[in-house]
């Protein structure tokens, strides 16, 4: 959404009504229709031909069309997957810093590693079927 909404402020100005209109309405497409990406592609071009100077809309163009085969967010969102990235970032809180990140805490990579391996097989409540995997090992 950020190259978007760089893009549609160097054509409407960031924070104007017709920005704001904008971005939602290309936000919704994004999300929810098959083939957001290359609709909202087609939009930022059709503005382009009014704002052809405007190195914000070349960016986000750019942007968009190296990130097309991520932007699936219709088919993800079908199969009930996640499509941003709150709940990796959340992971990441409760998986690592919270347990890794203390006051005074070193870690060696393996000791690291280890003590991650197992906090993530516990969050995921799947200790119990990796257990004898990892006895073997």
């Amino acid at each position: 959404m950020e190259p978007l909404g760089d893009a549609l402020g160097a054509a409407d100005g960031e924070g104007t009504p017709t920005y704001q209109e904008r971005l939602e309405t290309l936000r919704v497409v994004l999300r929810d229709e098959d083939q957001g990406g290359d609709k909202v592609m087609e939009a930022l071009c059709r503005l382009r031909t009014r704002f052809p100077r405007r190195q914000a809309m070349q960016k986000a163009l750019a942007y968009l069309r190296e990130q097309r085969h991520r932007m699936r967010y219709s088919a993800l969102r079908a199969q009930n997957l996640p499509i941003g990235s709150g709940v990796v970032e959340a992971a990441c809180k409760t998986l690592v810093s919270q347990r890794l990140k203390r006051a005074g805490m070193r870690w060696r990579t393996a000791g690291g590693q280890a003590i991650l391996t197992f906090r993530a097989l516990c969050q995921s409540e799947r200790f119990d079927r990796a257990w004898p995997l990892l006895v073997e090992t």
